[in-house]
Formats: C-alpha cells, structure tokens, sequence
C-alpha cells in the first residue's frame, strides 16, 4: 500500500509557485529576537579569547569539571566535542555577514538543548 501511495504522487508536477514558497525559508523575527543576547554574549567570548570553539576545555567550568567522576567527566567530554562543533558553526556564519539568521537560531537552540540536558544533571560544567 505505501508503494501504491508513492507512486500515485510520483507522477505529479509541483507548481512554480509552490516550489519557490518550499525553496525560501521560514524567518522568525521574535526567534531571531529572543537568541540575540546570547549570541552577543557568546561572540564577545569568542572575540575576546574567553572561548575558543577549537579549544574543548575553555568551554569547561574547570571547577565544577574536576569534582566530576570518572564516567561523568567522560559524558562531558563527549558533549564538549559537540558544543565546540556547535559553536564554530556558529562563529563561522556570523563572520561572513554579522547577522543573525535562522540557522544561527537554530544553532544555538541546539546548542543550548545538548547544554542543558547534561546540565540538569550534572550541574553548570560549561561557561556558556
């Protein structure tokens, strides 16, 4: 029954206008709005070597960090490796034009979910 389905709408033409409409993408001002603060603050970190997205352990709280286990710390490396990947994106999209867009956005609320799930856990073991 699916391959019937399929190929029942295979043979169907999309409209100009309705591809265009599905090339553009969806803008979000009050999104954009509501990640503005913290992508300011998190290019000011990057900006002024507080962070470096290439460098995993200046995104650590190095004191919380230490106090971790074994297996903990373990969890958090691999979730810094992540956050690291997240953030040079980011970084990296905002130096070719300095302006938010709604892949920043989307971005940084990955960034912020990964973040705050081992946070909730663990306790506050990034700077970010």
């Amino acid at each position: 029954m699916y391959f019937k389905q399929i190929k029942k709408h295979q043979k169907k033409e999309i409209k100009p206008q309705v591809q265009e409409m599905l090339n553009t993408p969806l803008k979000s001002e009050k999104r954009i709005f509501e990640q503005k603060d913290f992508l300011k603050d998190l290019i000011s970190k990057i900006e002024n070597k507080t962070i470096d997205p290439y460098t995993p352990k200046t995104l650590l709280n190095l004191e919380k960090y230490e106090k971790l286990s074994e297996i903990e710390a373990g969890r958090v490396d691999i979730v810094n490796r992540n956050l690291c990947l997240i953030v040079s994106q980011i970084h990296d999209l905002w130096e070719q034009d300095h302006k938010e867009s709604t892949i920043i956005v989307d971005l940084i609320e990955s960034l912020k979910i990964t973040k705050n799930n081992i946070e909730n856990e663990l306790g506050k073991v990034f700077l970010i």
